[in-house]
C-alpha cells in the first residue's frame, strides 16, 4: 500500500452513505481513515451556500492530507457531490495532496429514496423532492463502482463496496 487512495462515495440524501461508513468501519483492514462529509461541516446556523460547500470541501481534504501524515494511506469519503464542478473540485484538492481518487456512486429509486428520508426523519433538513433532484443529478456522473442499493441490504451494499475497493488496492 504505498498509493494514497480517496474514495468518494456520492449520493443523494437517504441513500445509505452513512450507513456504509458505518459498515466499513468494522469491515475494512487498518490503514483506512472513514470521514462523512457532515461530521466536518457542521456549523451554526446551518448554511447550505457555496461559502459553506467550500469549507466542507476543503475540511475534508484536509483531513485526508492529515490522516496521510500518520500512516492513513487510504480515506473512504462519504458526502453528496452531485454536480460535476463540485466533483471535480474535490478531485483536484485530493490530488494536490498526493491521492488518487477512485469515485463510488450509491443509486436508489425515487420512492424507495422517498421512504427512507420520510422514515428517518431527515426531511426537515432536506425535503424528498430536492433529494430526488440531487439523485438525478448523481446518477448522470462518470464513476469508477456503482452500487443500486434500491432492493439490497447495507451489508450487501457494503459487502460490494468492500470489494471493489479490495480489488482497486491490488
Amino acid at each position: 500500500m504505498s498509493e494514497n487512495i480517496a474514495y468518494i462515495i456520492n449520493s443523494a440524501p437517504g441513500i445509505g452513505k452513512t450507513t456504509l461508513l458505518r459498515n466499513l468501519h468494522s469491515k475494512l483492514p487498518g490503514g483506512f481513515a472513514l470521514i462523512d462529509g457532515d461530521d466536518v461541516g457542521r456549523i451554526t446556523p446551518y448554511e447550505n451556500n457555496i461559502n459553506w460547500l467550500n469549507v466542507m470541501q476543503d475540511n475534508i481534504a484536509d483531513c485526508c492530507d492529515n490522516f496521510k501524515r500518520y500512516g492513513f494511506s487510504r480515506c473512504v469519503i462519504g458526502f453528496v457531490f452531485p454536480a460535476e464542478e463540485r466533483l471535480e473540485r474535490i478531485k483536484r484538492l485530493l490530488i494536490s495532496r498526493g491521492f488518487k481518487i477512485k469515485h463510488i456512486i450509491l443509486e436508489c429509486d425515487e420512492h424507495e429514496m422517498r421512504v427512507r428520508i420520510e422514515r428517518r426523519n431527515t426531511s426537515k433538513l432536506i425535503n424528498p423532492d430536492r433529494a430526488a433532484e440531487l439523485n438525478n443529478e448523481i446518477k448522470t456522473l462518470s464513476a469508477d463502482f456503482r452500487v443500486d442499493t434500491t432492493h439490497i441490504g447495507a451489508e450487501t451494499v457494503s459487502d460490494k463496496v468492500i470489494e471493489f475497493i479490495t480489488e482497486a488496492d491490488e
